[in-house]
C-alpha cells in the first residue's frame, strides 16, 4: 500500500499495486490542512499495525487514523510546552511504537508514547 497526503484536496489517498500499476484503494478526508503554503506540507507515517499518523502543520497537531481511515485521536496545540507545537514538521514511528515529531516552530524533536488501545 502507498499512502499519499493529498494536501490541497484535504484527504489521504491509499493505492495498491496491481500488475505494476498503482490503483486507488480508498481515501478519507482530513479536517485540517487549511493553509496553502508551499513550505508547510504534511508528512505521514504508518506503523506496524497499520495506524496512520499525519501532521497538520498549521493546525499544530498530529492526527491518528486506522488503516481504513477511522479517526482515532489527535494531540497538540499552539505553544512550546511538552504537549504543544510551534509547527509540526515530519513524523516517524519507532520499532517500539513511539511517535517522533519534529516541531519546526520550536526547533526540537519530540517523542510521544501513546496509550495502548
Amino acid at each position: 500500500m502507498v499512502y499519499v497526503a493529498d494536501t490541497w484536496n484535504q484527504r489521504i489517498q491509499v493505492f495498491r499495486e496491481v500488475d505494476g500499476m498503482f490503483v486507488p484503494e480508498r481515501m478519507w478526508e482530513i479536517a485540517g490542512w487549511y493553509g496553502q503554503s508551499l513550505d508547510n506540507k504534511p508528512y505521514l507515517a504508518v506503523d506496524d499495525q497499520g495506524m496512520v499518523f499525519v501532521v497538520d502543520p498549521e493546525g499544530y497537531r498530529v492526527l491518528q487514523f486506522t488503516s481504513q481511515g477511522e479517526f482515532v485521536r489527535y494531540w497538540g496545540d499552539l505553544g512550546n510546552s511538552n504537549e504543544t507545537f510551534g509547527m509540526t514538521g515530519s513524523v516517524a514511528i519507532d520499532p517500539q511504537g513511539g511517535v517522533w515529531v519534529t516541531d519546526t516552530g520550536n526547533s526540537r524533536l519530540m517523542h510521544f508514547n501513546l496509550p495502548q488501545e
